[in-house]
């Protein structure tokens, strides 16, 4: 495993949690020349999904320029993964006209710009008159009730993968604050953690009572707590 490797790997944005949680798996694994040879299967057990949600996230880094994937040369080997994380990088060209960031896109296809915002006079969401009656909110996704939203820039240290994953959100900056005290091997552990765990006995018990805050979760390091699975009970046709 190359650290260099594996923090670029941190550092991708654009994510979802499964396709951040498995590229980091992928660069966990990689040799000195950045490929490993993990079947399917073995990546699904590592990352507790289903090997569907494993080959769906494979395309679309391969897609995304993060991996190069080869194709094995006999049914009863496994692919080549090439892991080629590309982080954005910092303080090229200049900031942005509109000070937003661009959303990535896949290589080798052209980026469009979003549709320009309406400009007009604020009023602070209060009519100047009670008599006029307040218009709709707008369609457009990028305003809310006539006002630009603003996009929000997703985290580069993974964040945004553990906040998505974990089912109790509340106190966001205290769980921001307790998860940059972490390292890039406690972020890999939680983010595995997070896709069985819901599902265990103390956190499912009435209705999800017992499940801690994100920062209490982080701080205590409760990933490493013992958890009791919950087993499925089969229905009994009558």
């Amino acid at each position: 495993m190359s650290n260099e490797l594996l923090n670029r790997a941190w550092m991708v944005q654009g994510l979802s949690g499964t396709e951040k949680l498995v590229l980091i798996r992928l660069a966990d694994r990689a040799n000195e020349q950045d490929q490993c040879f993990p079947g399917q299967t073995s990546l699904a057990k590592d990352c507790c999904l289903t090997t569907r949600a494993v080959r769906n996230a494979i395309h679309s880094l391969a897609q995304k320029g993060h991996l190069l994937v080869v194709k094995p040369a006999t049914f009863n080997q496994s692919a080549t993964y090439r892991i080629t994380p590309t982080p954005p990088e910092s303080g090229s060209g200049g900031e942005r006209d509109s000070g937003a960031e661009q959303d990535s896109a896949p290589s080798g296809t052209a980026f469009r710009s979003p549709p320009e915002l309406n400009s007009g006079p604020l009023r602070n969401g209060v009519p100047p008159n009670p008599n006029i009656t307040q218009r709709e909110p707008s369609e457009n996704p990028q305003r809310v009730d006539g006002i630009a939203a603003k996009k929000v820039k997703p985290s580069a240290d993974g964040f945004d993968a553990f906040w998505e994953l974990y089912p109790n959100k509340v106190a966001k900056k205290s769980a921001e604050k307790a998860w940059a005290k972490t390292t890039d091997a406690d972020r890999t552990a939680i983010l595995l953690d997070l896709k069985s765990r819901p599902a265990s006995k103390e956190w499912t018990k009435d209705g999800g009572q017992f499940i801690p805050h994100p920062a209490t979760y982080l701080n205590g390091e409760r990933w490493n707590d013992a958890r009791t699975v919950v087993a499925k009970k089969k229905e009994r046709l009558l």
